[in-house]
């Protein structure tokens, strides 16, 4: 299988035959869903406390 992180890792280690694409997709598979979740909460919280416009959080 020859990916585009593949061939990316080839241009920069050349020789490599490693296949670490999928614990690549496994980590933005969770870092996506949370950082929805913790943009949500920041703007419902921020909602509940009254301000406009959210300045800190995420």
């Amino acid at each position: 299988m020859n990916t585009a992180v593949t061939r990316v890792a080839e241009l920069v280690a050349p020789g490599f035959t490693g296949g670490f694409s999928i614990p690549i997709c496994f980590a933005l598979m969770i870092t996506g869903p949370a950082l929805i979740i913790l943009a949500t909460y920041t703007w419902v919280s921020d909602g509940l406390r009254g301000k406009a416009l959210s300045t800190e959080g995420v």
